[in-house]
């Protein structure tokens, strides 16, 4: 147990931490657990460099990267994320690629996540398998819309730049 997570505690949610944690060796469990809660931290400083004039979406990203490694992710959660970042929609939401297969991608799975759990936690009909590929798929894409999302803040803070430049 290390600061209050116990790797062996953890039940089937969202996140898909709960199946690293259930292929893991017992012996290199806490070295994973400080790992996957570490990760966030490392996106906080670069992306304070880079986007410095843009704090509130600095925020919105880093916010959605803390729920990305939350290990009881709940339909909520992704829900808030997709409501923050959709609150610069014209600006930078509009200019993101591939926008519609990947909001597909994210509320379809969202959506089955309760019915694929009641089926198989509750029921036993369905696989482990089938659950980690929803969470799967879910979070790539998600994960795919959080970079879109930093490209298009990253290339109009620069071009914004460029612009005050030229007019100098």
């Amino acid at each position: 147990d290390m600061y209050g997570l116990d790797a062996h505690s953890y039940s089937p949610t969202l996140s898909l931490n709960w199946y690293l944690y259930m292929q893991i060796f017992e012996d290199t469990s806490d070295l994973y657990v400080r790992l996957l809660y570490s990760q966030p931290f490392m996106f906080v400083v670069p992306l304070l460099i880079r986007l410095y004039s843009r704090s509130l979406e600095v925020l919105y990203i880093l916010i959605g990267i803390v729920f990305m490694y939350k290990s009881n992710t709940t339909v909520p959660d992704v829900i808030f994320v997709l409501s923050c970042l959709m609150l610069n929609f014209n600006q930078v939401f509009m200019h993101i690629k591939n926008l519609l297969p990947l909001l597909f991608f994210i509320i379809i799975p969202l959506v089955l996540s309760p019915t694929m759990l009641y089926l198989w936690v509750d029921k036993g009909t369905a696989n482990a398998n089938y659950f980690f590929f929803q969470t799967l798929i879910m979070w790539s894409s998600y994960t795919m819309l959080i970079i879109q999302y930093t490209r298009v803040i990253a290339t109009s803070t620069t071009l914004a730049a460029t612009a005050k430049q030229s007019q100098n």
